[in-house]
């Protein structure tokens, strides 16, 4: 456990400098232009970090949840990144969708390039079909990228082996914007928006194309 809670906090800090939280930011920002929600829902939400983020720029009345496989990611994060608006839940990411009204917006950060296509595939057309959206945060498929990752984790002293070891891996896995396009092109119902963003990062919004924005503390 002790060396789990060490690789949690390095990705905060790996985060923090390398302008991650940012990007889950402006997908925020940028799917309350096409979509209401009265849920945020993070899968994979690790040291809930990023959720805790997020939660600062909700409005009143929208609720949060953060969701982890892992027991001890949860513990990590109800000791480190508690808040009166998170509610924090050991599970599969897959089951968060079990009963839920339409309106819940996911947020997926770093977590999707660990899945085969299909998985996604599925995952998404079933976030749209049952009304919801999903806003994602993740790498880019690149040589200089894995390469630049692998020298800083070298160069930070004290760094953890998970870290110097998955961040390079995790480069490697990532996806190409002609891999999301693949992905989603024969999704019913959806329309997205897909950006690049700085450090090697895309920034994706997801939403049913019958969505609205109407009767929501979101709607513009």
């Amino acid at each position: 456990m002790a060396a789990l809670h060490r690789n949690l906090h390095e990705l905060a800090l790996v985060n923090r400098w390398l302008g991650g939280y940012r990007i889950s930011e402006l997908a925020l920002q940028e799917i309350q232009r096409h979509f209401a929600f009265h849920t945020l829902i993070d899968i994979g939400t690790g040291g809930g970090d990023t959720l805790q983020r997020l939660v600062a720029h909700l409005p009143k009345g929208v609720g949060a949840e953060g969701w982890d496989l892992k027991a001890d990611c949860i513990a990590y994060a109800q000791k480190h990144h508690a808040h009166e608006r998170i509610r924090w839940v050991v599970g599969d990411f897959r089951d968060a969708l079990r009963s839920r009204p339409p309106g819940v917006l996911f947020h997926a950060s770093l977590f999707f390039h660990h899945f085969p296509d299909a998985v996604i595939r599925d995952f998404v057309a079933e976030i749209v079909g049952a009304g919801h959206a999903l806003i994602v945060n993740d790498l880019e498929r690149h040589r200089f990228a894995r390469h630049s990752i692998a020298a800083i984790t070298r160069l930070w002293p004290g760094a953890s082996y998970l870290v110097r070891n998955d961040a390079p891996l995790s480069v490697e896995r990532a996806f190409l914007r002609a891999d999301w396009q693949h992905l989603l092109a024969h999704i019913p119902n959806i329309r997205y928006t897909l950006k690049y963003r700085r450090m090697f990062r895309h920034q994706l919004c997801i939403w049913p194309s019958t969505a609205s924005l109407s009767n929501s503390p979101l709607a513009l």
